[in-house]
């Protein structure tokens, strides 16, 4: 059924409805004089309330100046104090502090070692393979049992032949610094390769001087121990001089013989 009401007439009615209702929601969010000055005066209360509040907390949390000298008088402070044997200083990172005198730790640096120089008692310097721990290898009579001559063969160590090389590890930081880009603060294509003298393990192994060469724990040579060598060479040296004297005595005789006066 339709309405007998014309549409543009309905229409005119829901809008006049529509604005009285917004008159009276506007009317009563309207604050007055009084509403504002009870409002003024709530707000005002809530300010001290958070200023005492904020006092209280402060006074409970902190001490006077004679509350604190009350808790220090007659306290002495803790020392800590360490022996000789502990290592004292500023410690980083991946430092193990384990039984009292031992320090485990990763990479160990002296940069200042390079420039110091030793005048007085020193002693080479040891490794131990198992642990990386530093000592030195005593050589008394005392520290050793079953002493007997050692069995080396003069001609093997005769037959070690000093080599020029270069280390592979060289040039490979060569490389390294030529494929960086410039001006890059490492970058250097003219980085020089040093050319080095000495002996190659393989090589001393091979020979049967195996008590001179740095095996890793699965017998891959290594390196070289040279100090072991200086007593491989002295083997060496013995056995020369050995010969030597018996040719100088041969040589005496046949002289004598001759009634030559050398």
């Amino acid at each position: 059924m339709s309405s007998r009401v014309p549409e543009t007439e309905t229409f005119g009615r829901q809008n006049a409805e529509r604005e009285r209702i917004r008159r009276d929601t506007d009317d009563n969010a309207r604050i007055d004089g009084s509403q504002f000055i009870r409002l003024y005066e709530k707000m005002q209360a809530l300010v001290a309330g958070i200023g005492t509040t904020v006092n209280n907390l402060v006074a409970q949390l902190t001490y006077t100046r004679a509350e604190v000298d009350t808790a220090l008088s007659g306290k002495a402070p803790t020392v800590h104090t360490h022996t000789q044997d502990q290592v004292t200083g500023v410690w980083s990172k991946n430092v193990d502090n384990g039984t009292t005198g031992m320090v485990r730790t990763g990479d160990v640096y002296a940069p200042g070692a390079v420039a110091f120089n030793i005048t007085g008692t020193r002693r080479t310097l040891w490794i131990e393979d198992a642990t990386g721990r530093l000592g030195y290898a005593p050589s008394t009579e005392a520290a050793k049992t079953k002493i007997r001559p050692a069995d080396i063969d003069p001609a093997a160590v005769l037959a070690v032949e000093p080599m020029l090389f270069e280390y592979v590890a060289e040039w490979e930081e060569r490389k390294r610094r030529a494929a960086l880009p410039s001006p890059f603060w490492d970058w250097n294509p003219d980085y020089q390769v040093h050319t080095e003298v000495g002996f190659i393990a393989e090589h001393l192994d091979a020979l049967g001087l195996g008590f001179c060469v740095i095996h890793a724990p699965d017998g891959t040579v290594q390196g070289i121990e040279l100090s072991q060598f200086v007593i491989a060479q002295q083997a060496a040296l013995r056995h020369l001089a050995a010969e030597y004297s018996t040719l100088r005595s041969d040589m005496d005789t046949v002289l004598s013989r001759l009634e030559i006066t050398p």
